[in-house]
């Protein structure tokens, strides 16, 4: 019976057992990191989702509080000209809450009518809030969704209501930037109506905003790319409560 046990105890793994167990580990990492990889992503986005959703109660009862007009600002991906920044930290990736000259009016290029309104001063105590990285708004309008991998968030400026005259000292070629896209509170609360019917939900003019993982191309700055199996995120607003609805 001791020698028994002594054998037991002086047993040792063989090779062929240790290569088994790290063949075992290996298909086990094998499988795992590109869950771990999509999961990242999905993170990112599902934060950034958040974000917005906050900032977008934050205009709103800031705009039925100070009974004034407030538009919360969505930069695009384009440079100054087109509406966007110059400084790609901002592109696609920041907002911020400002006041209007008074109520925006509504301008007509062609078939398109869209409100503009015009910037008065950025919400006291206010500063620009960045998405996680690599995590883009690719657009805030109701044209509905993009299905494509390639994606350039530029939209027709005339698709989207903007806001002018922004003093952006953060911008590198000019010091004032026109036509950024912008949700548009009033005082009561509401929203201005989007440009162009949602054809997501039942053709309303909701703003609808999609929120990706991605990349800029390598080829075009100013053009976003979705990142491969990410998950997207798509929010419309409810123009009248604010409510926040997410698609799948």
């Amino acid at each position: 019976m001791q020698t028994l046990s002594l054998t037991f105890r002086k047993r040792r793994f063989t090779l062929l057992e240790m290569i088994v167990v790290m063949v075992i580990m290996l298909t086990l990492m094998v499988a795992t990191v590109p869950v771990l990889k999509s999961t990242t992503k999905n993170v990112g986005v599902n934060q950034g989702a958040s974000i917005l959703a906050g900032a977008v109660r934050s205009a709103r009862l800031k705009a039925m509080s100070s009974r004034k007009y407030v538009a919360l600002l969505v930069p695009t991906a384009e440079p100054s000209d087109e509406g966007g920044v110059d400084d790609p930290h901002f592109r696609a990736a920041s907002l911020r809450m400002c006041y209007l000259l008074g109520p925006p009016t509504q301008t007509f290029q062609g078939s398109d009518a869209y409100f503009k309104g015009i910037f008065d001063a950025y919400v006291e105590h206010s500063s620009w809030e960045f998405l996680p990285s690599r995590t883009y708004i690719t657009y805030t309008e109701g044209f509905g969704p993009f299905e494509h991998t390639l994606i350039s968030p530029s939209i027709s400026k005339y698709s989207t209501n903007v806001v002018s005259s922004i003093n952006f000292p953060e911008n590198v070629s000019a010091s004032q930037v026109d036509n950024m896209r912008a949700l548009i509170f009033k005082p009561d609360g509401s929203l201005y109506p989007c440009p162009r019917p949602n054809i997501l939900n039942g053709n309303t003019t909701n703003p609808y905003i999609e929120i990706i993982n991605g990349s800029f191309d390598t080829t075009n700055s100013y053009i976003l790319r979705q990142a491969p199996d990410s998950q997207k995120r798509r929010m419309q607003i409810n123009r009248f409560s604010g409510r926040v609805t997410f698609f799948k």
